[in-house]
């Protein structure tokens, strides 16, 4: 059990720290690598292209969808986005994204560009068309333990450094003063590394064996980790597996015949089980029976023989009842009308009543409630509007629009309601006109006029208006109307407080003949199987074999245990630049 346990904890510390340690160091160095070669040729490109070319932009739009964020700007951190002037230094701003182990991590650098050509063209009366043959030699940094490093060198007969380059990591130019060249290199390789103390121990090994004991065979593993005294290793089976037992007994199958058994799934009380077969123990079986019935009077069709159905309907005979007329009185409460009741507006009534129709002629009003006739006058029937004007800033505009003229079908007074059932227009042989101001100070007020002074548009012109309405407020409105016909409504009216209102019709209303057809039901109906039968089953019925013997299984494992050595050893980095220079 010792030995599961300490397995168990190396592969949980190898799994939990040294496989991420492994991942993180493996990844972050790869994508330290590849940040370092990209700054080196985007700082390549921009001083070959003399700047921010297209060439470089194109580059830099590739690099983005990877992560990185690639900028420029000048020696007064102005950003530069085309071609530098000679002499001008850009200072190249890097910064890359990736995902590590546990989280994003970013890197950020930056490199300064000098620009030793003028808007990309060659210099003036040079020769070899005007480009001046580079001269190169190459220096070594002092060897230093800190991975950055500044150190100046002299340039023999340098009147102009056009480049630096590093073998490893990456170079800036921190100022130059005549041959004296500043440099500060950084983010290189180790060039060397020296030991400082310390020792190696070497490892120690020996054979070990161990047995385990299992009540079952599958329990027993290949291999076992062997993990004690700081010696550890895999073991293996070394030999067969030694099979014991250790009590218990085997009782062989039985079997046995049983019979005038209820159900076909059989177990006893000693252990006995099977699945029986099904016969016929007693009774009979009948077939169903069918027969053809007609002239039944309903569907559902069921006799004393127990024969039984449902039958379709057919034609069975017609028996005709001839036309018959009778006279009708009919009383009528009238019409729904705005929630209450009114005279129906037909003087005749369409009656259809236990299979009498007819039409019904109005009598008269028979109701308790008092009546009374009652007219109306209506002097804007077929108005013909002339003019919608609304009072704004001062002058009064034309608008569309107006309130036009209702014309009511129903009176109503108190108790007093009613229809208008008669109508007369009357033309006037003097039309007028009829106007309605609607002022925010005296609300609505109407007038007339026979004659007002029309513009060309058939309105009343505009100057008629002070005449009627001489200090109208902002938003105030006048309509006018020209009226040629009065309409005269009239009608009964009721009184509908003292009584109940009533109308009645009476004619004659004819029965057409009829013939009604008389149906009967026919069919096949069926008497059902009967089935007496009572089944039982019987068959051979089997007692297990019983085995309770148990075993015990020993296995003896062999293998090497290692004890590993101890590595004490200390060392110092050291870190050396190759630096070439390209001058003229």
């Amino acid at each position: 059990m010792s030995q599961m346990k300490s397995m168990l904890l190396a592969m949980l510390f190898f799994v939990g720290f040294i496989v991420p340690a492994f991942l993180l160091f493996f990844i972050d160095s790869t994508n330290q690598n590849a940040f370092l070669k990209t700054t080196k040729e985007i700082t390549e490109l921009v001083k070959e292209d003399a700047g921010v070319s297209d060439r470089v932009k194109s580059v830099v739009n590739d690099y983005k969808t990877k992560g990185y964020t690639i900028s420029f700007t000048d020696q007064y951190g102005q950003p530069v986005n085309g071609i530098a002037n000679y002499g001008d230094t850009i200072q190249v701003h890097y910064q890359y994204t990736f995902k590590s182990v546990f989280k994003d991590q970013t890197l950020e650098s930056s490199n300064k560009v000098f620009i030793l050509k003028r808007n990309g063209e060659n210099r003036p009366g040079w020769d070899n068309g005007g480009e001046l043959q580079p001269r190169t030699v190459v220096k070594l940094t002092t060897e230093s333990k800190n991975v950055t490093h500044e150190e100046t060198f002299v340039i023999p007969g340098m009147t102009r450094l056009r480049s630096v380059t590093s073998n490893t990591g990456s170079v800036e130019v921190v100022k130059v003063e005549g041959n004296r060249v500043t440099v500060r290199a950084t983010n290189g390789s180790p060039s060397k590394k020296v030991q400082t103390g310390g020792t190696v121990m070497a490892d120690d090994t020996k054979i070990v064996t161990e047995t385990i004991v299992k009540t079952n065979e599958k329990d027993l593993p290949n291999t076992i980790t062997y993990s004690e005294d700081v010696y550890e290793g895999t073991l293996n089976r070394n030999g067969a597996v030694d099979k014991k037992q250790t009590g218990g007994e085997f009782i062989p199958a039985q079997t046995k015949e049983v019979g005038n058994q209820p159900s076909p799934d059989y177990s006893d009380s000693e252990g006995f089980k099977g699945t029986l077969e099904r016969y016929v123990h007693s009774g009979e079986y009948t077939p169903e029976q069918s027969k053809f019935v007609e002239a039944q009077e309903t569907q559902n069709y069921i006799d004393d023989e127990g024969f039984r159905g449902i039958l379709s309907k057919y034609l069975y005979d017609v028996e005709v009842t001839p036309e018959h007329t009778r006279f009708v009185r009919l009383n009528h409460s009238g019409e729904t009308a705005m929630g209450k009741l009114v005279e129906p507006s037909s003087k005749t009534y369409q009656y259809n009543r236990d299979g009498y129709v007819g039409v019904l002629d109005y009598v008269g009003y028979i109701g308790t409630a008092p009546s009374k006739p009652v007219s109306e006058t209506i002097n804007c029937y077929n108005a013909i509007s002339s003019g919608y004007y609304v009072y704004q800033n001062g002058r009064w505009k034309s608008r569309s629009g107006g309130s036009g003229c209702g014309q009511p079908n129903y009176y109503e007074e108190g108790s007093w309601f009613g229809r208008y059932t008669e109508r007369e227009e009357i033309t006037l042989e003097q039309p007028y006109f009829e106007y309605k101001i609607k002022s925010s100070l005296e609300g609505i007020k109407t007038g007339t006029r026979e004659e007002l002074k029309l513009s060309s548009s058939g309105n009343v012109s505009v100057d008629e208006i002070p005449h009627l309405f001489p200090n109208p407020k902002e938003g105030d409105r006048i309509e006018f109307n020209k009226i040629t016909t009065h309409l005269i409504l009239s009608g009964t009216a009721y009184d509908l407080s003292k009584g109940e209102v009533m109308w009645r019709y009476e004619g004659y209303v004819t029965r057409p003949a009829v013939e009604i057809p008389l149906y009967r039901y026919q069919g096949v109906v069926t008497k059902p199987a009967v089935d007496t039968r009572v089944w039982r089953y019987g068959g051979k019925v089997t007692k297990p074999a019983v085995d309770t013997r148990t075993y015990e299984y020993t296995q003896e494992y062999k293998g090497t245990a290692t004890k590993k050595g101890l590595d004490t050893r200390t060392y110092d980095t050291y870190y050396q630049y190759r630096l070439t220079f390209e001058y003229e």
